[in-house]
């Protein structure tokens, strides 16, 4: 963990987290909410050292309590991730089991809920009972990206701290200091400002291929030179056996193609991010600005219906079809 990075780009929520800590006022349950990629995990870790090190100047970051933090391995630190797109009840009592007993160490407990707005009914019930008794030396942080999907009782026992968007022209120097390419840094920084994460995802390889099949579906659907669900079902079939949040991404990658699109005819052209395709066509973006923003609202619709259980080939052939202008 870079605390350096950490403190400068939230610089307000580190300030905020040690005086609590320094004058005895933390909270037994936070809400760390923002962006993607706006270090909220690293937070919370951060904050998890800071109750457990033993040391002078918590976090220490060097002794044995903050490595085994950082490395999963701390007993009074609990980490919960969605299972199968979800947080199930059976994981909270698990939890709340584990803490009904006697600590193997004599320190503060922290559990860490990542997503946790995905939450099912029944689980957030159960942390809600917990939240309500808080007991004396444990604290709780859930993580989220989306607030408004957090049940409200929970957000009034939890204190809200909201993580800022990192400037994204200071991502893009970042990403270019780092040998990455400009047009791919500039998409990317768009979906998550986290630079470790954008480094991560081209790294493990698929998303740029997607970036390349969002290419080839942008343009064919300018020039019409093949349907877009013939170009999909010949490059993109690898999108059927990945994850949500694999097609998520490829489908928040396609907006913001057809924004480009839109930033193209109103002349916004600082902001576009596929910036050697969209100047490659100019004379096929021929669609109005109402007609691109149409083809916006359809893709967020899209977006949106992934969230549940569909048939992923049915879904995409339908998206290709509305495309196919």
């Amino acid at each position: 963990m870079n605390i350096e990075k950490l403190k400068q780009d939230q610089k307000a929520v580190v300030r905020l987290l040690e005086n609590s800590y320094k004058k005895g006022r933390l909270v037994h349950a936070y809400i760390f909410e923002g962006p993607r990629g706006t270090s909220k995990e690293e937070m919370a870790l951060y904050l998890a050292m800071m109750l457990v090190c033993k040391q002078e100047g918590k976090p220490c970051m060097h002794c044995q309590d903050c490595h085994r933090v950082l490395n999963n391995s701390h007993p009074n630190v609990v980490i919960i991730s969605p299972e199968d797109e979800m947080i199930r009840k059976e994981q909270i009592e698990q939890l709340l089991y584990n803490y009904s007993l006697t600590s193997i160490e004599d320190n503060n407990r922290v559990y860490i809920i990542k997503e946790a707005d995905l939450l099912n009914q029944s689980a957030a019930n159960a942390l809600l009972k917990f939240l309500e008794e808080p007991q004396e030396n444990i604290y709780g942080i859930l993580i989220t990206e989306n607030i408004n999907k957090v049940l409200s009782t929970i957000k009034s026992r939890s204190q809200i701290v909201s993580f800022q968007k990192i400037d994204y022209e200071e991502i893009i120097r970042r990403l270019i200091n780092r040998g990455i390419d400009e047009e791919v840094g500039r998409i990317l920084a768009h979906i998550t400002s986290n630079e470790e994460e954008i480094v991560s995802l081209i790294n493990e390889g698929v998303v740029l291929d997607i970036i390349d099949l969002v290419k080839e579906l942008g343009v064919n659907f300018l020039t019409g030179n093949k349907s877009p669900l013939v170009s999909f079902f010949e490059k993109g079939k690898f999108l059927l056996t990945e994850t949500k949040k694999l097609n998520s991404l490829f489908i928040d990658i396609l907006i913001i193609f057809m924004t480009d699109l839109l930033y193209y005819k109103i002349s916004n052209y600082q902001n576009i991010c596929f910036m050697k395709t969209i100047f490659e066509y100019p004379k096929y973006i021929t669609l109005s600005v109402e007609e691109i923003s149409k083809y916006i609202e359809e893709l967020l619709s899209y977006r949106n219906r992934l969230e549940y259980n569909i048939n992923l080939e049915l879904f995409y052939t339908e998206m290709m079809l509305v495309l196919a202008r």
